[in-house]
């Protein structure tokens, strides 16, 4: 099975070689070694960060990934990961973008009346062509979803008079996924209601940067609930995304993406100062 149907994981099904409780006491013992005599990846807890998939080329419109150049974390294109392809994108220091967020956060809340009004004003006026699109992607989705629940439903009547044990699993696993995909729905309507209300989706926004901290350095702290991602036009104009993580939809000339409350940073490349000038981009 490849997908072709439904997969289900059924506890107990087939009879255990060992107890629980051996099995338990086993991982438990790996995993003391493993920290005693230093198994495992290497810095494996931390090959995923908040700048992981952090990034957007808007020349070739690829992602950038993080990579470690001499022991300096930076973010590249995707294009360029083997070979360089994408000639017109630029690298970005990560330890920079550590300073640089928390700047823009400042800025972002000095100025939150004003940065509701542009929030209100750029979700209120999609285009009828977007607004069909993406209600008809939604209603699409919340349909899918009826039609599995229904399919789950059927094989749950199916079973309905097995009793052993691994129908009973098989039972309860079929209960537990119609459960998700309700929750899973109802998670689509109420974003359909939230689209719909440009004030309920500015009041989440500035909620969001409310959680976000006020310091000289975000660290290792979570951003990305605030900022979707970043467009790197190049190392001296960076948009940091806020709203919408679709980016299908951006102007094809980067230079025409509009860029609000603009703050600068002051960085050095080598021996050439240089000061990088950034701010956002409300992606409706």
């Amino acid at each position: 099975n490849n997908g072709e149907r439904e997969k289900y994981y059924l506890p107990n099904a087939i009879p255990a070689i060992v107890s629980r409780e051996l099995w338990e006491k086993c991982q438990q013992i790996m995993g003391e070694n493993a920290k005693k005599y230093k198994l495992g990846h290497k810095n494996c807890a931390n090959k995923t960060t908040a700048f992981t998939g952090f990034g957007y080329c808007p020349y070739c419109r690829n992602t950038y990934f993080r990579k470690f150049n001499r022991k300096i974390e930076m973010l590249y294109c995707s294009s360029n990961k083997s070979r360089r392809q994408c000639t017109d994108s630029e690298s970005v220091y990560i330890s920079d973008l550590k300073k640089m967020i928390p700047i823009l956060i400042k800025k972002l809340k000095d100025n939150k009346t004003n940065l509701r009004n542009d929030l209100i004003n750029a979700f209120s006026s999609p285009s009828l062509c977007e607004q069909n699109n993406d209600e008809k992607t939604e209603c699409e989705s919340i349909k899918d979803i009826d039609l599995k629940i229904s399919d789950l439903r059927n094989q749950l009547d199916k079973y309905a008079n097995y009793n052993d044990d691994a129908f009973l699993s098989l039972k309860t696993e079929l209960k537990k996924a119609i459960k998700e995909l309700e929750n899973k729905k109802l998670i689509l309507e109420n974003g359909r209601l939230i689209n719909l209300n440009p004030e309920i989706r500015a009041k989440q926004i500035l909620n969001e940067l409310e959680q976000l901290p006020t310091c000289d350095d975000i660290g290792d702290y979570n951003f990305r609930t605030l900022f979707k991602d970043l467009i790197v036009i190049n190392r001296d104009r960076l948009i940091f995304v806020i709203g919408s993580d679709d980016l299908s939809t951006l102007p094809l000339n980067p230079n025409k993406i509009p860029m609000k409350y603009i703050c600068e940073y002051k960085y050095k490349m080598r021996s050439t100062r240089s000061t990088c000038y950034f701010g956002i981009y409300i992606n409706k």
